[in-house]
């Protein structure tokens, strides 16, 4: 099976691989983008592989930006964070269509999906209609504690008590007032397992809790400073950019 991943998260590339050759160990990872821009041109000027893993929300775009631009041949699975755009997706030749965080069996259930495809070339649409069931029974919820390991112990960390999430080389750090435990999420699934009234993606290396924030301070090319408590000891100096800092202002300013 050559597979074709599209995702600008890269722990979130690096989770999906290693349940990919787990569940499927021959498995041909023929590229990894993270673009809009870049999948078009690749799919442009490369074999189509037999299935893409496709993110909704890359860098540049929404994914929806590659498949109207380019004939896709191959199934393809959406993995994303977002369970509105489920109908859309089902437009595009996709036969399956997981919310972050996905799990093994999700992914291995996908799997087995494609294989019907394979000997049907039918699109599987149960996905769809359970995920459009799902949608209509109400409001979303967001997780009220995280589970962390502390030497041979696991100890919950109540929501109130993070201050903030920091991406730091390979992890992903939960930071309480005094605390830190490494948490097996990438930032963008824990963008929408957080209660968005407290929690706010400031860039692609930290998610702050609103009581953390202590400081604004203008920076050059429209960039604001942000000064958190407690401070982490870090050389880089975090950032909120132009284009959110607007978001991040209303955010605080509620």
């Amino acid at each position: 099976m050559k597979a074709l991943i599209i995702e600008d998260e890269l722990p979130a590339v690096e989770k999906l691989e290693r349940m990919l050759r787990s569940i499927e160990p021959n498995v041909d990872i023929v590229d990894r983008l993270d673009k809009v821009v870049r999948s078009i041109e690749w799919l442009k000027h490369n074999a189509m592989p037999d299935i893409i893993f496709m993110d909704i929300h890359l860098a540049d775009g929404e994914s929806f930006l590659i498949l109207k631009e380019v004939t896709v041949t191959c199934p393809i699975i959406f993995i994303t964070a977002y369970d509105h755009y489920a109908i859309q997706a089902f437009k595009f030749n996709s036969i399956d269509y997981l919310l972050k965080p996905i799990t093994k069996e999700q992914l291995q259930q996908s799997i087995e999906k494609y294989k019907r495809w394979q000997s049907t070339n039918l699109p599987v649409y149960d996905q769809l209609v359970e995920l459009v069931d799902n949608f209509k029974k109400g409001i979303p919820t967001y997780k009220q504690r995280f589970l962390v390991k502390q030497g041979e112990r696991l100890i919950p960390i109540v929501e109130s008590n993070i201050v903030y999430f920091m991406a730091e080389e390979k992890y992903v750090v939960l930071y309480t007032e005094k605390e830190q435990y490494i948490v097996d999420y990438t930032l963008e699934e824990l963008e929408h397992l957080v209660d968005p009234q407290y929690f706010f993606r400031l860039n692609r290396q930290c998610i702050v809790r609103i009581q953390s924030v202590q400081k604004l301070t203008p920076h050059f090319n429209g960039k604001w400073k942000i000064q958190l408590a407690p401070e982490r000891k870090i050389t880089e100096e975090l950032y909120v950019s132009k284009e959110r800092a607007g978001k991040f202002k209303e955010w605080l300013d509620r």
